[in-house]
């Protein structure tokens, strides 16, 4: 049973990335020799669980074990094979097993119940950005620290990757800073996606699928061994989505076709390789609601869910995301091994949009509110990245210490080409009656405000010593990077550089009880670079996080159960604020403060029920700021959330096969604009699945689930979040689909 895979180096254009008058040779990306990795994941034999058999969820590179919604292991927290109960700082994993009973197509939807999270900061649009809090952090402008197989997902403005859940084996969200191992990244912490990979036991699946705004889907995930001996192994993933949305005149398409094979020449050694390509040509909606109307009385009444603010006849958003990798694992023995990964990513795309740019902004407005201005904006970029991972682990026992020591070097080097055109005065577009909207009317196409090209790279040097002695766990890390940008502005023709090194440490210690109790307490730092420069041409300092966490894990003997009860508290210094000495120029001397609680349980206690609940205290403000934002609240961020999941599968008798799960989210106030004036009310979400295995004696049916799924059940309508003083975002209303899988 075999190891995990590795990629190949990444050349940056004419010989290097400039940073500040520095080159750095294809970015020490040569050389990268396989620093190390840790220990070995093995591929899934033919005794694999009959539960991963039937999702097709365990991988050549995975050794967790999963029964239903429980899975013990995770790489994100320590880069290594290590268990969650092992692991001294809080890990969620959401399984294939999840994925698939919630029928979550988006990272949004997967997310939904997890402890920490508001996936709500869109609302129900925005569907072509993955955009959440994580313990506070993630405004609804930003994009979130989303990876792939371990590794960062960079794109440009506008223009950044998603993936699609279908192509994802399971999602691994760690909490709280991350820098040691991942480098530059939010002080909340991350969410890996991990792929599905090809499977040594054979596993074949088509699935059809339709339901509300007309949406239609059709699915292929093909696995299995190539040859007899099975040292080559296939995997085949594939969607078309197409339909529309919960806003009028909004389409959404999706193609998505996600190949890989592996080699495994013997049980020391796997190689495999990746594809994977992504088309929306369709990507949904991205414009928002005004505030009157919809938080705030409007004497017409209250906007429709359905109201659109744009135009179809000039909006668009169009994009491709397209690359190669791979993922190579040696173990030379017991102790030590080698592991690296590799992957190109290309993401191209076209942006237009006419969004709300309020009432009466710049522009003749009727009594009543009922006269939307409009803005117009847009965006042509492309993305070229190379990312590589080596890892070495090594196994060694000094005196009554067992340690399990990781060395690596990761790097990343991105080049990009972004043009920007807009029209904020609010005359770019006609203004619109929201009352009687009339659309098709002339648009006119936006000047251009920025075209640059850039050069991004980052190299890290990290190492981590995970010691036993005995049931105490004692774990520590550090890491030093060097990150730099090179920015050519193509309308003035100048160049500018920023270059940043920073050294950001990790520790952290667990002692695990007989009765499966395992205490905990872990401090981790972040750091991420900061965009733009001050009034004099000074470039910004990194904003730096810290986390303090204490918690508890529980993972009763002979249960299929983890249950985590964590308390926290994170500070992300530097934030930019204005200077009060000279009101043009820009200081960082901000800072911001997330302090919460967390307790969050994964169980399938028994076979056929499933269990998932959470619930979350926030308490997240700026802690200095001199804009007036000291004392306030984060914007979109709910002091208190919860969740509970539960579904069950008759496994005998004459409704053998019939299930049934429902879930129900209660996500609590917020505020809904920076100096805490309006706030959005609470809510109450209730969501239902109903599925039947089907066995035929017939014998062109194998094994066929039917299945539909209700989210927000009971159709309430509700704000999810608002933001800005034009802006804000009503909830997903009622969702229904419906539909068949095929496997044999």
């Amino acid at each position: 049973m075999p190891l995990s895979p590795r990629r190949r180096r990444p050349r940056s254009k004419r010989g290097g990335l400039r940073w500040a008058g520095i080159v750095l040779p294809g970015l020490v990306a040569s050389a990268c020799v396989p620093v190390f990795a840790l220990a070995p994941a093995f591929a899934q034999d033919a005794d694999q669980s009959d539960d991963a058999a039937e999702t097709g969820s365990e991988d050549v590179l995975v050794k967790g074990q999963r029964h239903g919604f429980m899975t013990t292991d995770a790489s994100s927290g320590t880069k290594t094979d290590t268990p969650l109960i092992e692991t001294p700082q809080s890990v969620t994993v959401i399984p294939r097993a999840q994925l698939t009973q919630q029928d979550a197509h988006t990272l949004n939807e997967a997310l939904r119940y997890t402890a920490g999270i508001n996936t709500q900061t869109r609302g129900g649009s925005g569907n072509q950005f993955d955009q959440f809090t994580l313990r506070g952090f993630g405004t609804i402008g930003s994009i979130n620290n989303t990876y792939l197989d371990g590794m960062k997902l960079l794109g440009a403005t506008y223009i950044t990757p998603q993936i699609d859940s279908y192509a994802v084996d399971r999602i691994e969200v760690l909490k709280g800073p991350a820098s040691v191992l991942y480098g530059q990244s939010n002080p909340a912490g991350l969410i890996n996606e991990v792929s599905k990979l090809p499977t040594a036991t054979p596993y074949h699946e088509l699935g059809a699928e339709g339901g509300t705004f007309g949406q239609v889907q059709g699915t292929a995930d093909l696995s299995g061994p190539i040859d007899q001996a099975g040292h080559w192994l296939y995997r085949v993933t594939g969607l078309v989505r197409n339909g529309g949305a919960q806003v009028d005149h909004v389409r959404q398409r999706r193609v998505l076709v996600q190949p890989s094979l592996s080699w495994v020449p013997d049980t020391n050694t796997s190689l495999t390789l990746q594809g994977f390509y992504q088309r929306d040509p369709y990507g949904g909606y991205y414009g928002a609601f005004p505030q009157s109307g919809t938080i705030i009385g409007n004497p017409r009444g209250q906007l429709s869910r359905s109201f659109y603010d744009g135009d179809s006849n000039f909006e668009n958003y169009d994009r491709t995301q397209y690359g190669l990798g791979y993922q190579l694992e040696h173990r030379f023995s017991d102790r030590f091994a080698v592991k690296q990964k590799f992957r190109w990513l290309q993401v191209n795309g076209d942006y237009r949009s006419v969004y709300t740019a309020g009432y009466g902004y710049q522009t003749q407005h009727l009594p009543n509110n009922e006269l939307l201005a409009r803005g117009v904006i847009g965006s042509v970029a492309g993305a070229n990245t190379f990312t590589v991972d080596n890892q070495a682990s090594l196994r060694a026992r000094t005196g009554p210490m067992s340690h399990l020591f990781l060395l690596g070097v990761d790097y990343q080097n991105q080049g990009s080409a972004t043009t920007l055109a807009g029209d904020f005065t609010g005359a770019g577009a006609p203004p619109l009656d929201i009352w009687a909207p009339v659309y098709g009317l002339p648009v006119a196409s936006p000047p251009v405000y920025s075209d640059t090209t850039q050069s991004f790279g980052q190299v890290g040097f990290y190492g981590q010593d995970q010691i036993r002695i005995g049931r105490l766990i004692i774990l520590g890390g550090g890491r030093y990077d060097f990150a730099g940008t090179s920015t050519y502005n193509r309308l003035s023709r100048t160049t500018s550089d920023s270059f940043d090194r920073k050294f950001t440490g990790r520790a952290g210690i667990l002692y695990e009880f007989a009765g499966g109790i395992a205490p905990y307490f872990s401090y981790s730092q972040s750091f991420q670079p900061t965009t733009g420069t001050n009034l004099f041409g000074q470039g910004f300092k990194p904003t730096t996080g810290e986390q303090y966490e204490a918690g508890v894990k529980y993972q009763p003997p002979g249960w299929n159960t983890l249950i985590t009860a964590s308390a926290f508290q994170i500070k992300q210094n530097n934030l930019t604020t204005p200077d009060p000495r000279n009101a043009q120029n820009t200081i960082q001397a901000g800072q911001g403060r997330s302090r919460g609680f967390e307790v969050e349980a994964h169980a399938s206690p028994v076979p056929g029920l499933d269990l998932v609940a959470s619930y979350t205290y926030l308490d997240a403000i700026y802690t200095k700021d001199n804009s007036g934002l000291q004392g306030k609240a984060f914007q979109a961020v709910p002091k208190h959330s919860a969740s509970g999941w539960a579904d069950y599968t008759l496994r005998r008798g004459r409704l053998v096969g019939l299930g049934a799960g429902a879930g129900i989210r209660f996500i609590g106030p917020s505020a809904g604009n920076a100096d805490n004036t309006l706030n959005i009310s609470q809510t109450t979400l209730v969501d239902l699945t109903l599925h039947y295995d089907l066995t035929v004696r017939r014998r062109w049916i194998h094994d066929a689930q039917l299945y539909v799924n209700a989210t927000n059940l009971f159709d309430r309508t509700y704000l999810a979040s608002c933001y800005g003083q034009q802006w804000c975002f009503y909830g997903p209303q009622r969702t229904v689909l419906g539909g068949i899988r095929y496997h044999w």
